[in-house]
């Protein structure tokens, strides 16, 4: 039991009186502790989305990383297949420039026959119907063959633009299938 001098009101004041700085003391430990609890919390929080962030960015780094790397690798390849085509052109182009010598070459014989026939003409009593056929077939021969190099011309710039175009597809199909696969 208590003492009787404690259950007065004097001495419930004496008792106030001596605890009193142990309460402020104890609520003042709770305040501090509280604040404490709530910086550590603060500045963890802080931490968590700042590394949240460097995360996040350091994804998109990689990310464009590997894209300009692609973005690379793709023109390398498409600047190869380019250079290649244009070898091939001018390859095509210098069988075309045969074929046009090989025309004219063909031209001064049908000249020369047609010198050779007129001549004859004169000599032998040949028609004229014999002449102008010998012409018409040399004509016929110069134009057919000039339009078949211009065919010839335009097949090998088509076909190689195709191929070209077939292999810078192919490149980037492989290009998109190399990353796809490796991640």
């Amino acid at each position: 039991m208590l003492p009787l001098n404690l259950l007065s009101v004097n001495g419930l004041k004496q008792l106030a009186v001596k605890l009193l700085p142990w309460l402020v003391l104890i609520v003042v430990t709770v305040l501090l502790y509280l604040f404490a609890q709530h910086k550590w919390n603060e500045a963890l929080e802080t931490k968590y989305n700042a590394g949240v962030k460097d995360g996040k960015q350091a994804v998109v780094d990689e990310y464009e990383n590997k894209a300009a790397q692609l973005r690379n690798k793709l023109d390398i390849d498409k600047g190869k297949i380019e250079y290649e085509a244009h070898q091939n052109i001018e390859v095509a182009n210098r069988d075309a420039q045969s074929a046009r010598d090989a025309a004219d070459s063909l031209q001064r014989t049908l000249d020369k026959i047609r010198s050779i026939a007129s001549r004859a003409g004169s000599t032998v009593t040949t028609s004229t119907s014999t002449t102008k056929a010998v012409d018409l077939l040399a004509d016929m021969l110069v134009k057919s063959n000039r339009r078949a190099n211009q065919y010839a011309e335009f097949a090998d710039r088509a076909f190689e633009a195709g191929r070209t175009c077939e292999r810078q597809y192919d490149s980037l199909r492989d290009r998109i299938i190399e990353q796809t696969t490796s991640k």
